[in-house]
Order: C-alpha cells, then sequence, then structure tokens
C-alpha cells in the first residue's frame, strides 16, 4: 500500500487467505502458470496471513495498480477473470492492452494503460518504468513504476524518521562468549529478511562485543522477552558483556 498527500494507491492487490490458493503445481491447466524455480512448484500460497481484515485493507482505496497478471499477484479464477474481492468503480492502472482487456472482462470500469510518459492523478505524475520478473529465470512481463510529485514526499534525517518507525519490538540478542558462557544485548534493529527460507537479520556496532561474537561464532538467538522482563532487559544494555556476566 502506497499513501500519498491525497490518494491511497493499491499495488498487485491478491487478497486470498494464507494457504488457500495451493501451490503451482495444482494448478488445473485453465491456468497455465508455473514456478520458474521447481522448488517452489509445492509450497501452499499465500505463504502468510494478511496483516489486516480485507475490509481494512480496500478501504479508503482510490487507485489499484496491477504491476503484471498472475494468480500471486492478483485473485483469479478458473475462468482467467480477476479481482473479486476489489471494488470494480475504482480505476486501475495496468502494464499493457492485454492486462486491460482481462480486466476489462471482469467487469472493471475503468482500466488505464500506464505509459513511459506518465499519468497525473491530481498534481502526482506516475511513470511506467521496466521491470525484471524473476531474478534467476525470467517469469514473464511486467512493470514497475515511479511516482512523482511536490508534496508527494518530504525528505527525513534519521532522527526524524524514528517518529514513524518507532517503537520497534525490542529482542533480546544471545550470543556465546569465548569461556562459554551466554551474552545477551537487547536490540531494536531486527526485521524479517525472508520468509522462504526463514531469515531473520539484526544490526549491531561492528565493534560491539555482540557484534565481535556473532561474526566469530557464526551463531545468536533472536529472543523476545516478555513485558514483565523490560527492566532486566535494559539493564543488559548498560554495561559489555565483555567483562560482565549478564546473566548473573
Amino acid at each position: 500500500m502506497y499513501f500519498t498527500v491525497f490518494r491511497y494507491i493499491l499495488v498487485d492487490p491478491w487478497l486470498a487467505p494464507k494457504d488457500s490458493f495451493g501451490c503451482f503445481a495444482s494448478l488445473p491447466e485453465s491456468m497455465p502458470f508455473k514456478a520458474c524455480d521447481s522448488q517452489k512448484s509445492f509450497i501452499s500460497m499465500p505463504i502468510c496471513d494478511l496483516p489486516k481484515s480485507v475490509d481494512e485493507i480496500l478501504s479508503n482505496v482510490d487507485y489499484y495498480i496491477v504491476t503484471h497478471i498472475h494468480p500471486d499477484h492478483i485473485d483469479m479464477n478458473l475462468d482467467g477473470t480477476v479481482g473479486n474481492p476489489l471494488d470494480k468503480k475504482i480505476p486501475v492502472l495496468v502494464q499493457n492492452e492485454d492486462d486491460a482487456q482481462i480486466f476489462k472482462n471482469s467487469g472493471f470500469a475503468n482500466v488505464q494503460v500506464l505509459s513511459e510518459n506518465g499519468l497525473y492523478i491530481n498534481d502526482i505524475k506516475i511513470t511506467k518504468v521496466p521491470a525484471l520478473h524473476g531474478t534467476n529465470i525470467p517469469c514473464g512481463s511486467a512493470m514497475g513504476f515511479v511516482m512523482q510529485g511536490n508534496n508527494i514526499m518530504k525528505e527525513l534525517n534519521i532522527m526524524e524518521a524514528t517518529v514513524f518507525t518507532s517503537p520497534n519490538p525490542l529482542t533480546l540478542i544471545c550470543s556465546q562468549n569465548n569461556d562459554g558462557t551466554t551474552n545477551l544485548a537487547p536490540i531494536c534493529f531486527v526485521s524479517y529478511l525472508s520468509f522462504n527460507p526463514p531469515m531473520i537479520g539484526f544490526a549491531t556496532g561492528k565493534q560491539s562485543h555482540t557484534g565481535k561474537r556473532v561474526r566469530e561464532t557464526g551463531k545468536a538467538i533472536v529472543t523476545i522477552p516478555s513485558e514483565n522482563l523490560a527492566q532486566t532487559v535494559m539493564a543488559c544494555g548498560s554495561s559489555t558483556g565483555e567483562n560482565t556476566n549478564k546473566v548473573e
């Protein structure tokens, strides 16, 4: 979801419940799609739940942008029509005339092909740009897009940005000291990197004791402490584990 000063724009609105689509290997012949990576052909999709209810996601949306029509980017029926959960009166921006025709056949009233020359929505300009669908093996045509406008973005310094991105969940990173004891470090800079394979990343200073221990051992445990441990967890950040046994 993109929020601009004037508009909510929903991109590639695939709204199916987790695991409801099945996998590419189980698709009927009427839907001739396949995963470019054969190892992913048997993974049930979607692989995660929606962050909100469908009604919440669709509320206040002004435009849909569909970068390409694949069953893992927009809800698709066996007859090839698309977008059942969507409001068909809301404008749709697509990459080419073929995709536009599919949306028109699906009952959408306002379908526009986005061009390299751009399209203005109030003072926002949306321009089509080339896109590569599939990292290792091309998986069909797709488009990217660029949004420009006088009021669409404001540059923020890092401290200003924390107002919009905080508070982050506080985690307790466990690493192993040279003597085999456990080192603990409270860290907020944690993010999911991948669902498949499952990967989580966290950031810590290169010279920090935790950073050194993780790089040397190649091991770390990311834990999420409960609220009743808040003061204890914060105390772990008041000293370095290089010369302090934080578990005790």
